[in-house]
């Protein structure tokens, strides 16, 4: 749980679900 990263990136926005699961496979994907 990094609060800077989390801080530096956008608001989280209503996304659809398929773009739930792509977001999900892109955090994983980048530790940062």
């Amino acid at each position: 749980t990094r609060v800077g990263g989390a801080a530096r990136l956008p608001p989280p926005r209503p996304l659809k679900r398929s773009d739930r699961q792509r977001k999900t496979r892109r955090q994983r994907r980048a530790p940062t």
